[in-house]
């Protein structure tokens, strides 16, 4: 059996206000945990929420990039002396970012809560510019290329039915996070906002076993 690690939603750190709150599924600020340390390059893996109006602003600790996936509603990314990006539920936002380097996300709608995903990876590359991909989740019961660097795939699913994924990279990791609904991938249950990651899988087969599940697979390749 290939080495696999979970990593459960129950467990994750949790930094809340009154108009915040996040759930951090590897070590982040003040929330330690000596199993919960990064996965190769994605060292931060975050659920955000962020109330009607409001914002935040975050720092990247290393050489980032950052991959920013609306769930519900849409965030808008702000660096300094840069222009707003907008990212609606249905985009994924890539940006890359110089260690200590601060952004902001902003919430733009007056009343209503949005919910979002960040995942940060420690890279070489700070200069290249930023892409915003749009995708339909609604073609469902396939996995659906988000990026290539690192590979990001997403798929939507209905109980009972089943991807493959095949990783590119011979040694690479395959990060998968449920966004919602529950998966047996590779023989681990995983419920909604639970991690696993897999080492040097010939591939990741994941089933869903509830209507409507989505889940991200995230490959990166062993240095």
């Amino acid at each position: 059996m290939q080495p696999a690690k979970i990593f459960l939603a129950e467990e994750r750190g949790v930094t809340e206000t009154d108009c915040f709150r996040s759930y951090n599924t590897f070590n982040f600020g003040d929330y330690y945990n000596q199993h919960k340390t990064a996965v190769e390059k994605l060292y931060v893996c975050k659920e955000d929420t962020l109330a009607g109006g409001k914002n935040f602003t975050a720092t990247a600790t290393l050489a980032t990039q950052v991959v920013i996936l609306p769930v519900v509603g849409a965030v808008n990314f702000k660096k300094e002396n840069e222009a707003t990006l907008a990212v609606n539920a249905g985009e994924l936002l890539i940006v890359y970012l110089t260690a200590g380097e601060k952004f902001e996300l902003i919430n733009p709608y007056e009343k209503e809560l949005v919910n979002f995903l960040q995942f940060w990876f420690n890279t070489n590359e700070t200069t290249l510019p930023a892409q915003l991909i749009s995708f339909n989740i609604e073609n469902k019961n396939q996995l659906l290329q988000l990026t290539e660097i690192p590979h990001i795939h997403i798929a939507k699913l209905q109980g009972r039915r089943e991807v493959v994924y095949k990783p590119v990279n011979k040694n690479s990791c395959v990060f998968a996070f449920a966004v919602q609904g529950a998966f047996e991938t590779e023989g681990v249950l995983l419920h909604p906002q639970d991690g696993a990651a897999f080492w040097n899988y010939p591939q990741i087969e994941t089933e869903a076993l509830s209507n409507d599940a989505i889940i991200v697979l995230l490959e990166m390749k062993l240095d």
